[in-house]
C-alpha cells in the first residue's frame, strides 16, 4: 500500500523540480506537466502522469491501494533524476545561439538576393 503522505511528497518534490530546472510553474503536478509539454520525454512524461494520477486519488485510500508502489517509486526516480540533469542556463544559451543562427543565415539570405537582384539589373 502506498502512503498517501509519502504521494503528495514525491509529486510535490517533482512539482519543485520542474519549477527549478525547466522554469515551469503550475496549480499542480498535472498541469505543471501539461505546461513542461514537450519539454519532458515521452517516456517520462508517462511516468510523471502517474505520479499525478496518484496525487490525484491521495485522500482515497481505497483508490490509493490500486497503485503499485514500486511503479510509482521508479517513476518518482526516473523523473527526478531526468531534471537534475537539465541545466537551465545551458539551455537558455542554446535557445540564444539558435534564434542568432537563424538571424544570421536570413541576413546572409537577404545579403544575396539583393546582390542577385542588383545584378539582374545591371548596377553591378
Amino acid at each position: 500500500m502506498q502512503d498517501p503522505l509519502d504521494i503528495e511528497t514525491k509529486t510535490q518534490g517533482i512539482k519543485a523540480a520542474l519549477e527549478k530546472h525547466l522554469g515551469v510553474k503550475g496549480r499542480s503536478l498535472r498541469h505543471s506537466l501539461r505546461r513542461a509539454g514537450r519539454r519532458l520525454p515521452k517516456r517520462l512524461r508517462a511516468q510523471a502522469a502517474l505520479l499525478a494520477e496518484a496525487e490525484g486519488v491521495r485522500g482515497n485510500i481505497k483508490l490509493t491501494r490500486q497503485f503499485d508502489a514500486e511503479r510509482i517509486e521508479q517513476a518518482y526516480k526516473d523523473v527526478s533524476d531526468h531534471l537534475v540533469r537539465i541545466d537551465r542556463a545551458d539551455a537558455r544559451r542554446a535557445r540564444l545561439i539558435s534564434i542568432l543562427a537563424a538571424l544570421a543565415f536570413n541576413f546572409i539570405l537577404l545579403v544575396v538576393a539583393v546582390i542577385v537582384f542588383m545584378r539582374m539589373r545591371g548596377t553591378i
